[in-house]
This record gives C-alpha cells, sequence and structure tokens, in this order.
C-alpha cells in the first residue's frame, strides 16, 4: 500500500511514532528518504504554521497556513491532517545525494 499526504507518495522508511488518543487525537511522525531534494521542497512548501488546540469536548482543532489534507499511512486513512514539523539532512557518505527527512503529522479531530 502507498503512504501518501494529499497527491504526494511518501517515501517512508519508518514510522518513527503515532499517537492516538481514541477518536480524539492523532499525530504521527514518519521518516523518509529521498534522491530528489525536489521531494523535500514539495513538502516543506506544504507545511504551515500549526496551532494545536484542545476543544471542551476532547477534539482537537488545528489551524494552518499550511496545506490540510488526507494522509494515508500504513493503509489507514486520516482526514484534515496537516504537517507540524518537517526537518531534512543529506545521508552523510551517501555521495549520491541522499536525503533522509522526518515529518510531524497532526490530525484536526474537530471537523
Amino acid at each position: 500500500m502507498t503512504d501518501t499526504f494529499s497527491t504526494y507518495n511518501l517515501k517512508v522508511v519508518e514510522v518513527v511514532k503515532e499517537n492516538r488518543i481514541g477518536g480524539y487525537y492523532y499525530d504521527a511522525a514518519v521518516q523518509c528518504r529521498t534522491s530528489a531534494f525536489a521531494d523535500y521542497l514539495t513538502l516543506s512548501s506544504m507545511a504551515g504554521n500549526v496551532t494545536v488546540t484542545q476543544l471542551l469536548s476532547g477534539y482537537y482543532n488545528v489551524q494552518t497556513d499550511g496545506t490540510e489534507a488526507t494522509l494515508v499511512l500504513g493503509g489507514s486513512s486520516h482526514s484534515n491532517c496537516a504537517i507540524k514539523e518537517i526537518s531534512a539532512a543529506e545521508v552523510s557518505n551517501s555521495m549520491e545525494d541522499v536525503w533522509d527527512f522526518t515529518i510531524t503529522f497532526v490530525e484536526d479531530t474537530s471537523t
């Protein structure tokens, strides 16, 4: 199964963490690897400032000026997700311009 955010295919190496509190809260961090720096640029352009607020109902509201889209991870679909954080580093001694980056997604469960 292909892991995606919006229409972009994520090149996931590993799911670093997944936090789920019933239907009230979900976030996930994934490590990706690519040989095309443009992959990182595409995803970083979807990131924005993110504010996460817990509502009295227990659900979480996510406000972002970045892209809010569906995240498909390991066959599970999570709607209204945003990139909370993204970091990148060139893999040392790769000599092939290989890039690792970690992306943290958070889901707006208030809608």
